[in-house]
């Protein structure tokens, strides 16, 4: 399932941005690859995720996605992949919606919840080329 973020190609690859520098950035891998990323800067991980430090010269096609879709009844954004079957949700609206819903967070920064992908519906992406 297609998680929110932002997206590189490289070398006919799409990549998920991890974190971003002026002049590089780092896009999330399965594993280190140095045949497969001849420009790499670094390797490294965190947090249990690979990535590669790669030149932003060297990508093309930036952009941003939001996966948004309904669960239980409430609009959620699809943050990110917690296992092969579940995601994290991302929801802003009422308190009480979001705690019958048992998500955590506030009304400030916003509620989450791990939820499995199969439960979602209405699943659409919105991209924003830049």
């Amino acid at each position: 399932m297609r998680t929110s973020g932002t997206y590189f190609d490289y070398r006919g690859h799409e990549l998920k941005q991890s974190f971003l520098g002026d002049d590089w950035v780092a896009v999330d891998i399965p594993n280190p690859d140095e045949a497969r990323f001849p420009d790499a800067l670094e390797f490294g991980e965190t947090r249990g995720q690979q990535w590669v430090k790669l030149p932003l010269a060297a990508v093309e096609g930036r952009r941003k996605e939001t996966v948004r879709a309904t669960w239980r009844g409430a609009e959620v954004t699809v943050d990110n992949h917690v296992t092969n079957t579940e995601v994290l949700l991302g929801f802003v609206g009422p308190p009480q919606q979001a705690e019958d819903l048992g998500m955590e967070g506030d009304q400030y920064m916003g509620w989450t919840v791990i939820a499995p992908a199969d439960e979602l519906e209405n699943v659409s992406v919105d991209v924003r080329k830049f």
